[in-house]
């Protein structure tokens, strides 16, 4: 969501976006917020969700990302 305020990818409420779509976006404005995108989404995505890795200090990070993206896009408003 904080992406989505910042950068406007998404084309309308009813389309998903793909992170790579993000990536492009963010690339262009961001660069340390592009590697924050990306290993967050490495994290809660990919490693949280799909490979279901139940490391507290793993999510503890992916959580930390989270926070700095949406930190880091509040001051892009």
């Amino acid at each position: 969501m904080a992406l989505d305020a910042v950068f406007q990818v998404r084309k309308d409420r009813r389309t998903r976006v793909n992170i790579d779509d993000y990536e492009r976006a963010v690339s262009k404005r961001d660069k340390k917020l592009l590697s924050w995108v990306e290993s967050g989404y490495n994290v809660m995505h990919l490693y949280m969700n799909y490979d279901g890795i139940q490391d507290k200090n793993t999510c503890d990070s992916g959580f930390r990302l989270a926070n700095d993206i949406i930190d880091r896009c509040a001051t892009m408003l």
